[in-house]
């Protein structure tokens, strides 16, 4: 028998296999944030009640309550409740007349809660809940304020990094910008050359450099190469009209002879391959610095695209000694039971008070509905639009973003599907 030996592809046949392969499979994507996500939160119909079907499960009021005893609310302290959807945070919190007798100070001295989200219903709904709860228990409802923010920082953030040297190597960009696969990165690495290094960092690109990408790299590595030298003059202030969709465009955001950049986002310049959204050279939130004493944020770094840059920031946000409160599903999440459950409960207990006075088989409907879309949403961390984390990784996350006490904690039934941190700054 003749022996064979093994001879590996070549990186260019390789990339050629797995670019075929991932063009081949399905994808699910969400081209409209916002609108995906008031659905998901509020429902697609007059008979749904979206995620408010969770405030309806021991498992979920279990949860909250957990997180709410971690927090440890004291009077005059701001609490920011980042990511708060339709407000269940304040409904539960307002529980017990324990907590509502915080919320009834007359010196001025009640505890502040900052609820924040970037769906401008969800918040609207948040209001609505609040005036309820505080007109029926007398509450001070001026304790509560209301704010739209999107807590994913602008997605040219690692760029900025990239750019300032923050990254030791190109490998720690993997993973942080959407649409650039890990095998090109590697690639890259493999490979690196002067001319490559310097249009990545920004390069003013001739014609000529630009047939050399073609030549050197396959057209559709070339594109995300000169996506990427377009991310990198944007953030280093570069950009000319041919950067732009419309060259309309660019002359909006001119003042005399010089391009306004800080009035430019990316969805209005020509990416071919890369996803920034709608990202500004504004690499914050839109909060202060040492602005809150603790922080709530339930079940929201998983849909953000790069949680570790938005944990950079809420460490940021939090007061010397400040508390951050958050929390994650686990990798390998199974909510079937927890809506069997809630199912079986309302079908077999006729005593059963359906929230706002739904009949029951709308409500019943309305569970089965969320059902449907939470399994969507797992589909959808399959496919990795987010993902979620192990402990290892929650603890990870954090530790990078500077917290150096970290308590972990099981949650949301049993076996416990989520998990909680509590650390402090």
């Amino acid at each position: 028998m003749e022996d064979v030996k093994i001879q590996d592809p070549s990186p260019s046949a390789l990339v050629k296999l797995r670019n075929a392969e991932w063009s081949r499979a399905p994808k699910s994507g969400i081209n409209d944030q916002a609108d995906y996500w008031e659905k998901y939160l509020l429902g697609r119909g007059q008979l749904e009640i979206g995620f408010d079907v969770m405030a309806e499960t021991q498992e979920y009021q279990e949860f909250m309550k957990k997180q709410i005893e971690l927090l440890e609310i004291h009077s005059g302290e701001l609490i920011g409740d980042l990511g708060s959807g339709t407000g269940l945070f304040n409904q539960m919190l307002l529980n017990t007349e324990r907590q509502r007798r915080l919320f009834r100070s007359s010196n001025g001295r009640c505890p502040k809660i900052l609820t924040v989200d970037f769906v401008n219903s969800a918040l609207e709904k948040s209001k609505l809940r609040l005036s309820h709860i505080a007109a029926q228990h007398y509450i001070n409802e001026n304790s509560f304020e209301f704010t739209s923010a999107n807590l994913e920082v602008s997605r040219l953030k690692p760029i900025w990094r990239f750019l300032n040297g923050e990254y030791f190597s190109l490998i720690k960009l993997k993973g942080k910008i959407e649409g650039l696969p890990d095998y090109s990165v590697d690639l890259w690495a493999k490979d690196y050359s002067e001319f490559l290094h310097e249009t990545l960092r920004g390069k003013n690109l001739t014609s000529k450099d630009v047939r050399r990408l073609h030549k050197e790299f396959s057209h559709g590595e070339a594109e995300i190469i000169l996506d990427m030298n377009r991310a990198a003059r944007f953030v280093l202030r570069k950009l000319v009209v041919e950067d732009f969709k419309d060259p309309r465009q660019f002359r909006y955001f001119l003042e005399g002879s010089y391009l306004n950049h800080l009035k430019v986002d990316t969805s209005s310049l020509r990416f071919e391959k890369l996803n920034f959204r709608k990202s500004t050279l504004n690499f914050s939130i839109p909060f202060q610095d040492g602005q809150f004493d603790k922080i709530l944020s339930s079940i929201v770094l998983s849909y953000l695209f790069n949680p570790q840059e938005s944990l950079q920031e809420f460490y940021r946000m939090l007061k010397p000694g400040g508390r951050l409160v958050v929390s994650t599903f686990r990798p390998d999440v199974d909510m079937s039971r927890v809506y069997t459950r809630l199912i079986q409960q309302v079908e077999n207990d006729p005593d059963y008070v359906t929230p706002n006075g739904m009949a029951r088989e709308d409500f019943l409907n309305a569970v089965r509905s969320f059902a449907n879309s939470a399994a969507f949403l797992l589909h959808l961390e399959e496919e990795g639009h987010f993902r979620f984390f192990s402990r290892a990784e929650l603890k990870g996350l954090l530790e990078a973003a500077g917290f150096e006490i970290i308590n972990l904690y099981d949650s949301f039934g049993y076996p416990p599907q989520a998990y909680i941190a509590a650390c402090s700054k």
